[in-house]
């Protein structure tokens, strides 16, 4: 829970070191997380939220370890294939073959190609590629308390947990739950995150309209 509420004590630059390494060993995500060994924490782990993409790498390598495969596997079986997300990779290669984007940066105004390398050891935090339907396909599941058709990703006690605000952070009413951030957009409550890679930036919100059954309508995501 400390990993997934971002209050392990891992600082943020601790999560910045893997931003341009490019390791593509069966072993990287492993690798990266071993490099921790001798970085000094922050703070006591449950003490303070501070965001670390460490949290997510270290999660990979435990999903990975007690699944006994890799993670990009376990990603592919048990959410990809579940969720029909047919156009969303772990890998950059079969990405760029299906027509992946180019990367940009905004300089002075304007878009400048970029291209910076892949890195699988920092995959569970930031380099998982999809398109815009198969989010929509996960973020449905999201709003039906785990199920995307006849499939269930997360039970709803999961799906509820996440959403639940259990970390305060820096800004006033808004808070981090397992994996999602928390709080409100004028007024309307809602549940998003943003995050990029030296190549992307992404960020997706799912919002509640008011219906006559109190049902969550709407979701959205942008890249």
């Amino acid at each position: 829970r400390h990993l997934l509420n971002q209050t392990s004590g891992f600082s943020t630059g601790s999560g910045m070191q893997e931003d341009l390494a490019s390791d593509l060993s069966d072993a990287a995500i492993e690798a990266a997380v071993r490099r921790l060994a001798d970085d000094p924490l922050a703070h006591a782990p449950g003490t303070v939220y501070e965001y670390s993409n460490v949290n997510y790498n270290i999660l990979g390598l435990i999903v990975q370890t007690v699944a006994g495969q890799s993670y990009e596997r376990y990603i592919q079986e048990h959410i990809f294939d579940p969720l029909e997300m047919q156009r969303s990779f772990t890998s950059l290669d079969p990405a760029a073959a299906a027509g992946m984007a180019s990367g940009h940066l905004i300089w002075f105004g304007m878009p400048i190609p970029k291209d910076l390398p892949f890195n699988r050891g920092g995959l569970p935090s930031g380099h998982l590629i999809s398109s815009a339907e198969d989010m929509a396909h996960y973020l449905i599941a999201q709003l039906n308390d785990g199920r995307y058709g006849n499939e269930r990703v997360v039970s709803p006690q999961g799906i509820a947990a996440m959403h639940q605000p259990a970390v305060p952070q820096q800004t006033p009413e808004e808070y981090y739950g397992m994996g999602w951030e928390i709080g409100q957009i004028e007024g309307v409550p809602t549940v998003f995150h943003g995050g990029d890679n030296p190549n992307f930036k992404a960020h997706v919100l799912r919002f509640a309209v008011g219906l006559a059954d109190g049902h969550s309508l709407a979701m959205g995501s942008a890249a």
